[in-house]
């Protein structure tokens, strides 16, 4: 009887053997699959924290907001397309070309001179003569800024 009994108990022995391995298994698939999950939803985040602050540098860009360029000071503009005689033309600032309105009607800027930025209307720049030539910063060249 006591044989029995030992087979019995080492039956039972191997069965929540089998079962605990299954557990285990099923728990190890389930804590990695939440893994991924989670890694996946930070990445997202992450992603849309990166499009939403470009898109609100887009934004203020488009809204035209000259308090940008006269919190930085004023800044030079590199004259890409010379002014007519309306006073409109295209300048290099920041990296980019921009359309631009010459103040100084009466004296309108040339193709690769400096102008100085003052302001923004809209999507184009507000732009002078440079007031001395001291003003011109030694790393705007003849060729273009930035």
């Amino acid at each position: 009887m006591t044989v029995d009994v030992v087979r019995i108990l080492a039956i039972r022995a191997m069965r929540m053997i089998v079962v605990m391995r299954m557990v285990m298994t099923v728990t190890v698939t389930v804590t990695m699959i939440m893994a991924v999950i989670v890694v996946v939803i930070m990445v997202g985040v992450m992603a849309l924290r990166g499009w939403s602050g470009a898109r609100r540098s887009q934004r203020a860009e488009r809204q035209g907001d000259a308090t940008a360029v006269r919190a930085a000071g004023s800044q030079l503009a590199r004259v890409r397309l010379g002014f007519d005689a309306s006073g409109e033309g295209h300048v290099r600032w920041r990296g980019k070309v921009w359309m631009a309105h010459c103040l100084d009607a009466d004296a309108p800027l040339e193709e690769g001179e400096p102008a100085e930025v003052i302001g923004r209307d809209g999507d184009a720049l507000l732009v002078r003569r440079p007031e001395a030539p001291a003003a011109i910063s030694p790393g705007l060249s003849r060729r273009t800024s930035d």
